[in-house]
């Protein structure tokens, strides 16, 4: 019985020309600052980049429109707990809008996370202060929310062994 020679790959027609290597080497650009920017940031006088366009579409409430905005954009600067307010506004306002639905319920969650883990952190800080009773009082609103919350367990163990 004799090997065949392996077969070369067939290109597929959906992938298109195979990329070639370039004969000099990209020129290095720099790295994007940490810092915002004017056009990033909003700031001088220039209007906030866009956002992008919710699948369920634009509240028919121009009210209930605005806040929606105002959320997402504390959304995107990872703010859940600033943007539950304004999106709660327009869900009373456009109750049948399923996008500003969604965004209340995501919202909510990360909210609560936030707020736990913010609890959880005041707690630790107590702790190391050396402040048991106000650190107790914050991990146990923190075991109120989320009963299964690893560090509260931990640190709840922790101050129970010091009376």
């Amino acid at each position: 019985v004799a090997s065949r020679p392996p077969r070369a790959p067939v290109p597929s027609p959906l992938a298109g020309p195979a990329p070639s290597r370039p004969a000099t080497p990209a020129p290095r650009t720099p790295a994007p600052s940490s810092q915002p920017t004017a056009a990033t940031s909003g700031l001088a006088g220039e209007p906030p980049p866009p956002l992008t366009p919710l699948p369920e579409g634009t509240p028919s409430h121009p009210e209930a429109a605005r806040l929606l905005d105002q959320a997402r954009r504390t959304l995107r600067d990872r703010q859940p707990q600033k943007a539950l307010s304004p999106l709660e506004k327009a869900a009373a306002l456009e109750p049948t809008h399923l996008g500003i639905q969604r965004l209340l319920v995501q919202t909510r969650i990360e909210a609560r996370k936030a707020e736990i883990e913010s609890l959880v952190t005041s707690a630790l800080d107590h702790f190391v202060a050396n402040e048991y009773g106000k650190a107790r009082k914050a991990v146990g609103k923190a075991l109120t929310l989320d009963p299964n919350n690893k560090k509260a367990k931990e640190l709840t163990k922790i101050l129970g062994a010091l009376g």
